[in-house]
């Protein structure tokens, strides 16, 4: 299952941040459908002038074995949180969730728990055709 959340730098990053929230409403109302009982946090760290991100790319962050669960954070570059086509951004956010989630299973398998991606990819390509008609 996937849960989306945020860190907003400022207010530069305000209209991808809009667009990300679509995305985040849809995992909270339709997330359990994917039937997938381990959790994917992806957290996007959105740029901005008052709390820039302090790394680059896709990080594992807080795991918990026992709840079956992986925060994965998300550096989005300067460039991307300054596009102003909600499609781009859509498409973007869905392929980062994509990483995020190859992230997660590379730790899961390493500490020996079942995670069927194929579950949440089906839900991210479903989110796609959704919102993007492809």
């Amino acid at each position: 299952m996937i849960s989306i959340g945020a860190i907003i730098g400022g207010p530069e990053s305000s209209f991808f941040d809009k667009i990300l929230c679509e995305f985040m409403r849809h995992c909270e109302s339709e997330g359990h459908l994917s039937g997938e009982p381990v959790k994917v946090n992806i957290v996007y760290h959105l740029p901005g002038s008052i709390m820039p991100p302090d790394f680059a790319g896709i990080r594992p962050a807080k795991f918990s074995r026992r709840d079956k669960k992986l925060m994965v954070q998300v550096a989005v570059g300067d460039e991307m949180a300054a596009v102003r086509n909600r499609d781009e951004i859509l498409d973007y956010i869905i392929d980062v969730a994509d990483e995020a989630i190859g992230v997660a299973k590379t730790k899961f398998d390493s500490a020996g728990i079942e995670y069927n991606i194929k579950k949440d990819r089906a839900f991210l390509n479903e989110f796609r055709d959704l919102v993007l008609g492809e």
